[in-house]
């Protein structure tokens, strides 16, 4: 057993990286929410499930490492052993399968281009929820009678148990995770990661050779940015996890295990890989670096603004049962003041609310008066335009009658013309017969 200060060293590098893991990829997760323009991409989305699962391990497999490298064994129950391996195993082929999905993805963008988008925003949650499926049921196959999880002395954690000499059940079972889990997933990486850069070198020696507008030489260049730093992520994946691969393969094969400080590093590194992510976004890329500087000012505007509150309340404040007196009736009197406040709020509140309604009376009067002022306008022009029809219709009448009666006038005067011509012809016709008759008289 290893003196009392080295154990405390391991528990407390262990915590650092820990905090370091959770904190990072809490960092990433809130800058990717942030920026919509990265929440909408599909690389991004797999980093946050990236990132999910490495806050997991943090927090529920490390906390076992920790205690377990105090107590130098297994302190805690079987159950609690079987359920530490399994997430171990979980959350090791969740992160190796993601970046499995992510090649992927980066291959069907970068070498077959030309053909349509086969990672749409459906197609990308059904990739991930395919990888947490295939880890979980890899992982729960020892539950099944094939093989059991144990802890093994020397190790910081449960894992698969190590196959005996003539267990065939035990052995399979430790081929077929390292081989579902490892080795399926790696060939197809590195199948993916060299038909990249092969694109991408294709593709700069174009750009090189032709010209391209600015729009399109930046977004070929933020592209091969992009796939340089998931290639770092996964080359930092590789570097952290193969010791680990070493000591599991190792063991299945020989069936003995490696010397202790090599176990206790392949853990680490495995660890440590879950804090390694969130700085490789920072030194990778510009959107990143932005966003952890955005969200650090925030964090340090607030920290620094409780502090500065805190000290001039306490500038002025004695020591004693005197300064808690003071400091429960200033406790008192900012109540009282927020009381105040939210009641004068309340009324200003209720004011305006009142001044809208009064102001939406208003309006509905306005709109009410004017609908009738309209109303009397359009009926008085009805009545206009009915009483000059009306004189109209009265006029023409009594023109109608007047001609009938200058008419009737006119008969008149022909008929008594005429009976006065003829009178006029008899009586002069008269005339004669009463001179004859007095001259022959």
């Amino acid at each position: 057993m290893d003196p009392a200060w080295v154990r405390f060293l391991e528990a407390v590098i262990l915590f650092c990286i820990m905090l370091l893991a959770i904190g990072g990829n809490v960092l990433v997760i809130a800058v990717i929410y942030r920026r919509p323009e990265l929440r909408k991409t599909e690389t991004h989305i797999f980093m946050i499930n990236l990132s999910i699962t490495d806050i997991c391990v943090a927090l529920l497999c490390m906390p076992f490492s920790i205690i377990t490298a105090v107590t130098q064994y297994w302190i805690f129950s079987h159950v609690l052993c079987q359920l530490n391996g399994f997430l171990n195993v979980f959350f090791l082929l969740t992160s190796i399968l993601t970046l499995t999905a992510i090649s992927i993805n980066k291959y069907l963008g970068v070498v077959q281009s030309t053909k349509p988008n086969f990672f749409t925003r459906k197609t990308t949650f059904v990739a991930l929820l395919w990888v947490w499926l295939q880890a979980f049921f890899t992982a729960l196959t020892p539950f099944l009678g094939w093989n059991s999880y144990e802890y093994i002395p020397g190790r910081t954690q449960c894992s698969v148990k190590v196959p005996g000499d003539d267990n065939a059940a035990e052995l399979t079972n430790c081929l077929f995770i390292i081989i579902c889990g490892f080795v399926i997933p790696l060939v197809i990486m590195k199948f993916s990661y060299f038909k990249i850069f092969r694109t991408v070198k294709i593709n700069s020696q174009r750009v090189r050779s032709h010209s391209f507008s600015d729009v399109e030489r930046s977004a070929f260049l933020n592209e091969r940015r992009i796939t340089v730093t998931l290639l770092i992520i996964l080359a930092t994946f590789l570097v952290c996890w193969t010791p680990f691969s070493i000591l599991t393969v190792y063991a299945t094969v020989v069936g003995k295990e490696l010397p202790y400080y090599f176990s206790i590093g392949a853990y680490w590194l495995g660890f440590f890989n879950s804090a390694m992510n969130p700085l490789i976004y920072a030194l990778r890329t510009r959107e990143f670096r932005r966003g952890y500087r955005q969200i650090f000012g925030i964090l340090m505007a607030c920290f620094f603004q409780k502090v500065d509150s805190r000290g001039d309340d306490s500038e002025n404040v004695p020591r004693g049962r005197r300064s808690l007196r003071i400091e429960a009736q200033m406790s008192v009197r900012q109540r009282a003041q927020t009381r105040r406040e939210s009641d004068h709020t309340s009324e200003n509140a209720a004011q305006l609310k009142q001044n809208n309604r009064a102001n939406v009376r208003e309006r509905k009067d306005f709109v009410s008066t004017r609908k009738e002022n309209v109303t009397g306008t359009r009926e008085l022009s009805k009545e206009n335009l009915s009483q000059g029809k009306h004189n109209e219709d009265t006029k023409v009448k009594m023109d109608l009658i007047k001609d009938s009666k200058l008419q009737k006038n006119g008969k008149i005067l022909l008929c008594g013309d005429a009976e006065g011509s003829m009178n006029f012809s008899e009586s002069k016709a008269e005339i004669p017969l009463s001179d004859n008759s007095g001259s022959s008289r």
